[in-house]
């Protein structure tokens, strides 16, 4: 071999080595993605006694890992996940109940619409919402309602809001069509659980978001 023969090998043995380290180092330093999941009752519920609710998870999931939240946290590796129940802001427009985020948000859930009275409004407070948790490069999904008694017409305006803003939009509308995703033979004696999701409905919240994401 000449020298110029060598040096072409030792370049190219060198080129070779550093694609390999940085390969390496770019899947040992894969950042981990913050979920942060913002609703009412279904997302969280804390213990009240006064209405038999002795659980501190998404109502009306038998354990705190078969709610919807914890099912999503499962399936996406290496995640930070914080939940956030905020009826009181669906209830009023409550701004002051909302709570801080404690990390950067990745990915935001927004599973809102069963507790809200004033419907005209809605689709200005909903932007509102997603303003105040999402950075630049937060992927946003809204999630439709999931009552056992009705499908509301907020449903229509979450999607035409995604469509508007570029959101992706996790439709839960045929989640009525089987009544046992709801939680209504669990709670004969309490309709105001009854009619969330059994953790057959959870599965098939998170399912649906998990398609999307």
């Amino acid at each position: 071999f000449n020298k110029k023969q060598i040096m072409k090998k030792l370049l190219l043995l060198l080129s070779i080595t550093l694609l390999t380290l940085s390969c390496s180092t770019d899947e040992t330093q894969v950042e981990k993605p913050n979920i942060l999941i913002i609703g009412n009752s279904i997302v969280l519920h804390p213990p009240n006694e006064s209405i038999g609710w002795n659980h501190n998870h998404g109502m009306a999931a038998t354990s705190s890992d078969k709610d919807f939240c914890s099912i999503v946290a499962k399936n996406i590796p290496h995640n930070n996940m914080e939940r956030f129940n905020m009826w009181a802001w669906e209830y009023r427009w409550d701004y002051q109940v909302i709570e801080k985020k404690t990390n950067p948000c990745d990915i935001l859930i927004v599973k809102v619409g069963e507790n809200v009275v004033d419907r005209q409004n809605f689709k200005e407070h909903l932007n509102n919402l997603v303003n105040l948790y999402r950075d630049s490069n937060t992927k946003v999904y809204i999630v439709s309602t999931a009552l056992g008694y009705m499908v509301t017409d907020l449903d229509n305006n979450m999607e035409e809001f995604c469509q508007e803003k570029g959101y992706i939009f996790v439709d839960l509308r045929s989640m009525q069509d089987d009544q046992t995703n709801f939680a209504w033979g669990e709670w004969e004696e309490n309709g105001g659980i009854g009619c969330h999701p059994s953790d057959k409905g959870m599965q098939f919240i998170a399912d649906k978001i998990l398609e999307k994401i």
